[in-house]
Order: C-alpha cells, then sequence, then structure tokens
C-alpha cells in the first residue's frame, strides 16, 4: 500500500491508489459533458500568446503511483532550495520560488537536477493549493508529462518544464507571475475539446 506525502496538497492523504487518483487526479468520468473514462480524452491546444504554446493532439491520464512518490522525494530538495517550509501559504511558497530563482541568477548558482525538480514540484505544490488544480499525467504518443490540470480540464500546466525553463530562461523570472495568473484568474477561455497550456 503506497502512503501519499500529504505535503503535496492541502487534504488529508488518501489510504489508497484509487482513493488518491479520485482526490488528485479528478478522473475524467467524473467531469460532466466530457468522454467517459474507458475512452481517453483528446484536446487540441491553441496558443495564447505569452502564456500557451500550440501541441498536438495528447491526452490526460491519472498520474501513476510512481510519478506521486517522484513528487513526494523531490520536494524537499525544492523546500531547502527555496527556504521554506510546508507550514507556508501557497502565496509564500510561491513567491519563494521564484525569489530562489532570481537570486541563483544573481549569485551565479546552478541547480542540480534533484534541486531543480523539487523547485518545480514545489511550485506546483502551491498553484494546487491556491486553485484546486491537481496532479496528472499528459500523454503524448510515447512520451508523458507530469502536469496540473485544473478541474473542468479546460486549462493545464506543467509545473517541472515551466520552472526549469524559467531557471534556464536568459529573461526574467515569471514564476510568481504565473501562479497568480493561474490562482486569480481570469484564464483565457477554452474553448470545447480545447486544453489550454498555461505557462
Amino acid at each position: 500500500m503506497l502512503v501519499v506525502d500529504s505535503k503535496l496538497t492541502s487534504g488529508v492523504p488518501p489510504t489508497d491508489v484509487q482513493e488518491r487518483e479520485r482526490i488528485h487526479c479528478h478522473r475524467v468520468a467524473e467531469t460532466p459533458a466530457i468522454a467517459p473514462a474507458d475512452r481517453p480524452r483528446l484536446f487540441r491546444w491553441r496558443p495564447i500568446v505569452g502564456y500557451t504554446r500550440r501541441v498536438t493532439q495528447r491526452r490526460v491520464e491519472p498520474l501513476p503511483a510512481a510519478d506521486f512518490e517522484f513528487l513526494a522525494a523531490a520536494l524537499p530538495e525544492g523546500e531547502a532550495v527555496a527556504r521554506v517550509d510546508g507550514s507556508a501559504s501557497a502565496l509564500t511558497t510561491a513567491t519563494a520560488v521564484d525569489d530562489a530563482i532570481r537570486r541563483a541568477r544573481t549569485e551565479g548558482q546552478a541547480f542540480t537536477d534533484k534541486q531543480l525538480a523539487g523547485l518545480g514540484v514545489l511550485w506546483g505544490k502551491a498553484v494546487s493549493q491556491a486553485s484546486g488544480w491537481t496532479w496528472a499525467r499528459i500523454v503524448d504518443q510515447d512520451a508523458d508529462h507530469i502536469c496540473l490540470v485544473a478541474q473542468d480540464h479546460a486549462h493545464a500546466c506543467l509545473p517541472l518544464a515551466f520552472i526549469a525553463e524559467q531557471v534556464e530562461s536568459a529573461e526574467e523570472s515569471r514564476a510568481l507571475l504565473v501562479f497568480e495568473m493561474i490562482s486569480k484568474g481570469p484564464l483565457p477561455e477554452a474553448n470545447l475539446e480545447e486544453l489550454l497550456f498555461v505557462g
């Protein structure tokens, strides 16, 4: 039986994988007016300048147990780098991640892969707490990606990839800006059968 780290969410950790998926992955079957669970929903993503990217059709699935274990293991690395603990508010956590990215640039610090993943998980945790978005998996042909998905499956983001991009980019970090965009809105409206990628 897998024990889920409760620090990844704001609720009580479920007792088994099925219950965890129901709470945190928002099963397709529980979402009104979309495809049944035995037929994965396909999405066409459309671009919004500065915040989304156009990609081909992909599908959203519940996050596997192994990925939840990865998130739980990476979280302490992110907290150490951002100098924040699990009791901090979502806004404080997102601000700490943004500050850590800016501080690393100023000091010429290079993150290890574990630290980088930890920052992505920590930022994703803050987004999830502030918005109610849940961890899931986006499958694109032979590749899959850990993501956060809105409860209505209209919007999504890739926390680990987004934070890695902010660290590697020469431009100013948008970690706090995108957090506030997701948590406070408004987000661009998604058309039927479209998933807008924010970040």
